[in-house]
């Protein structure tokens, strides 16, 4: 199960950086999964990218190359993103995770 949410969608604000206006995305996009994929991580990278909106990962369980592509790509962009796998906290990861889903809006 994968569940992309943008949150940012309406939240923005336009700044006057003396040059030209810019939009400045308050709220970042959120994407949830069971298992994130590095092929996952790279079409949603790729779209916070083009509308230029920091990313929150969230996850049950996670491929071991995600994190060298995070860090990797972290370091290129001028987004931020950011990852948890709740698989590696201490307890209730996955209860965590379930209760995220349940909550979501749609």
């Amino acid at each position: 199960m994968c569940l992309m949410t943008d949150v940012g969608h309406s939240s923005h604000k336009f700044i006057n950086d003396g040059l030209n206006y810019r939009v400045d995305l308050i709220n970042p996009m959120i994407f949830l999964s069971e298992k994130l994929t590095e092929e996952d991580v790279k079409k949603v990278v790729e779209l916070a990218v083009i509308k230029r909106a920091d990313v929150i990962f969230i996850s049950k369980h996670t491929e071991p190359t995600v994190e060298e592509f995070l860090i990797r790509r972290n370091s290129e962009t001028q987004i931020s993103i950011c990852h948890s796998d709740l698989s590696e906290s201490s307890s209730g990861g996955e209860e965590a995770f379930e209760v995220l889903v349940s909550r979501l809006p749609c």
